[in-house]
């Protein structure tokens, strides 16, 4: 029986006020059953909680405010640790460093009025233009941090991650021709349905930028198993995806380049394989979005609030870098975590037969 009450007939003024209390009866309960979650989840939470819960709804509320969470675990582990918060700080530090000396060098030779303004107007823009830089040139001190952070949390033995600089600017270069490119034949698609199309694809694009937030974030919160016999949180992107590996955002092209005969579906065959290899560095990554959509879903709320934060975006990216570590760690952990069992029903007493 349905527990939301029928709203008998009366005048408009009476049903107004009637369906108010219904809908703030209702927001208040939603409100207070975050709540409890939030409570709940700022603890120490098992790693099963982040994809399995009580409820089908539950559990997936659970699962988003999990995600939503995964930076402020993060945020504290590094505010509590003076190591891991030191080495947080270096490339933003250095950075910062760099620009102020620039930014001194352009006020000595600039003709503006005093040293203090040039010296900060300077350091600052170059700053927030550089901030992307250190991503990619101290990769390998990411990598570190990632690898003290998940002993710190104790979620196994591992080693960092660590690349050559080149091999670093040539994944990060392909990543830009991704984001750039794969999505533009389901977006050229949307945009030949008139009217609601346009909408459509300005929303795709949304979540496409979120995706791919939570792609490199999770990318960089990976490390390599010390042991060869442990399974890696992470494959190098040298290691290619299965032959039946497709992402998401290829589905529909895929579907028509197989519904289309002959040469009239070649080209969109040949898309396919072409965006499929150019994503294929990320495939793991991919893949795990797609099988903990609610969990990903808050963790990029979060992590796109962080990393999108101007200037101060290259100061909280330690933090979504030790918060997809710990995201990656506890997902392993649960996929690893025996399954419940229910109880097995009590067996009859002696000389009584089951019912039928």
């Amino acid at each position: 029986m349905s527990s939301v009450r029928t709203l008998r007939p009366g005048p408009p003024g009476q049903q107004a006020r009637a369906r108010y209390r219904q809908v703030r009866t209702q927001a208040t309960a939603t409100a207070s059953e975050v709540l409890s979650e939030l409570r709940d989840l700022t603890g120490h939470p098992p790693p099963a909680a982040l994809v399995r819960g009580g409820g089908r709804r539950a559990g997936r509320l659970r699962q988003v405010v999990q995600g939503l969470l995964q930076p402020l675990h993060a945020a504290r582990l590094l505010i509590g640790d003076r190591e891991l918060l030191m080495e947080a700080l270096l490339p933003a530090l250095l950075l910062l460093g760099f620009c102020l000396g620039v930014g001194f060098l352009h006020a000595l030779a600039s003709d503006e009025a005093g040293l203090l303004w040039p010296l900060l107007k300077t350091g600052l823009s170059s700053f927030a233009v550089l901030a992307p830089v250190p991503s990619i040139v101290m990769a390998n001190h990411y990598g570190r941090l990632c690898a003290q952070a998940h002993e710190r949390m104790q979620l196994g033995p591992c080693k960092p991650r660590q690349r050559p600089l080149i091999s670093s600017a040539m994944i990060a270069g392909r990543q830009l021709v991704a984001v750039a490119v794969a999505i533009v034949p389901l977006s050229f698609a949307l945009h030949l349905v008139p009217w609601l199309g346009a909408r459509v694809a300005q929303v795709l694009l949304l979540l496409w930028a979120l995706h791919w937030i939570v792609v490199e974030a999770l990318d960089d919160g990976c490390v390599d198993a010390e042991l060869p016999r442990e399974p890696a949180a992470a494959t190098e992107p040298s290691e290619p995806p299965p032959a039946d590996w497709l992402p998401w955002f290829l589905w529909p092209v895929h579907k028509l380049a197989d519904w289309l005969p002959g040469l009239l579906g070649a080209p969109l065959r040949f898309v396919v394989r072409r965006l499929r290899w150019l994503c294929s560095p990320w495939h793991k990554e991919i893949t795990l979005i797609e099988q903990n959509l609610p969990v990903m879903l808050g963790f990029a709320t979060t992590t796109a609030a962080l990393l999108c934060t101007p200037v101060l975006n290259l100061v909280f990216r330690p933090i979504t870098v030790v918060a997809a570590v710990r995201l990656l760690g506890h997902l392993r952990l649960a996929a690893q975590a025996p399954l419940p069992v229910a109880p097995l029903p009590a067996a009859p007493p002696a000389g009584e037969s089951e019912p039928h």
